[in-house]
């Protein structure tokens, strides 16, 4: 027993010199977030005329509003489909496009039906189901900062007396899809130490990405990362450079292509062949909209799908080693920016009452 106490106190002691053991490390504080409107795209003002139920072979008309509630951005690519009217014959036109609504942009949306026959329906009460769906193409951005601190300026703060604390900020922007910043240090964080950051994307809007099942397709989510910090490991990331834009294959001379596996293709005894994957350059100003590329930082994209389960997704971990001494003598502030586009749907209901017309 005595000494286990022995080893827990030296160890203790070790983490005080040291400072990159966490064992005893309070609860990591973390940052102070502005989280900015979800639902960017609504519907409003729905209308039936006349006021259902509708006789069977009546005409009706559906009618409502589509409308930019975001104050300061356009919204590109809005598309709005009907799909489904049940029994009753649907409009000659059942789709509206929009390449872009500015701020506040209201368009009216108008729909003429009839609704199906008496024999259709059995002569009995009925409904139509009016299914729709509103698409927009949108960007999801995140910014927090976070302080690092040298060691020679921890030591004379704490010879003052003094423990230096730091809350960092962050801006989660508009729209449905939100990411979320979180760090695995109490901030400030001192120079050449490993420095853990957490990325999760959530779906806070009413409706769900129109991604394959709904997740986060590879390369789609991009972390913009100052140079100064160097990359450890990272879950799901990797530095943005090339894009694989193919399966690996056998390429050189003529004959070359006949090798289906990398042993066959290098060891080819007639041909000079290379096992090689296909890429291109990337350009995330092609990738990402109003996006500009900033010269003293990395960028990271996720190299793997990311599942999204109950519209949110696991947490993703990025670790880097902080920059040296010689880089921060005193105390410098530093960004990190997660950017996301996505395509976002919802869909809408509305259930029409429909009513037999008499039979004389």
């Amino acid at each position: 027993m005595k000494r286990l106490v022995l080893a827990l106190i030296a160890v203790i002691l070790v983490a005080g010199c040291v400072g990159d053991l966490d064992f005893f490390k309070s609860e990591i504080t973390g940052p102070q977030t502005t989280e900015l409107g979800s639902d960017i795209i609504t519907t409003q003002n729905t209308n039936i005329i006349p006021n259902p139920p509708i006789l069977a072979e009546n005409d009706f008309t559906f009618t409502f509003e589509i409308k930019n509630q975001d104050d300061i951005n356009e919204v590109e690519d809005v598309n709005v489909k009907l799909y489904d009217t049940g029994l009753c014959t649907p409009p000659s036109v059942t789709e509206s496009a929009y390449s872009s609504l500015v701020p506040d942009q209201t368009e009216f949306i108008e729909w003429d039906l009839v609704a199906p026959t008496n024999a259709q329906i059995g002569s009995m009460q009925a409904t139509c189901p009016l299914k729709y769906k509103v698409t927009y193409d949108y960007s999801a951005k995140t910014q927090v900062d976070s302080k690092i601190i040298s060691e020679t300026k921890l030591r004379q703060l704490q010879r003052a007396g003094e423990t230096p604390e730091y809350t960092p900020n962050q801006i989660i922007g508009r729209g449905p899809i939100k990411i979320e910043f979180s760090f695995g240090a109490n901030q400030p964080v001192r120079t050449d130490t490993t420095f853990p950051v957490y990325i999760r994307v959530e779906d806070k809007g009413s409706g769900l990405l129109d991604f394959e099942k709904g997740d986060i397709p590879t390369y789609a989510l991009v972390l913009q990362v100052h140079k100064d910090f160097v990359p450890k490991s990272c879950s799901k990331f990797e530095e943005v450079e090339k894009k694989i834009t193919g399966p690996a294959r056998c390429v050189g001379e003529s004959g070359c292509e006949r090798n289906t596996n990398e042993d066959d293709c290098e060891t080819d005894p007639y041909n000079y062949c290379l096992w090689r994957t296909p890429t291109e350059d990337v350009d995330l100003s092609e990738i990402l909209r109003d996006f500009t590329p900033q010269p003293n930082y990395n960028y990271y994209w996720n190299n793997a799908t990311i599942a999204m389960v109950k519209k949110r997704s696991t947490e993703l971990r990025c670790s880097f080693t902080t920059p040296s001494e010689d880089i921060v003598s005193d105390e410098k502030t530093y960004y990190f920016t997660a950017f996301m586009d996505y395509t976002y749907k919802m869909d809408f209901e509305e259930e029409i009452s429909i009513n037999p017309t008499l039979e004389t």
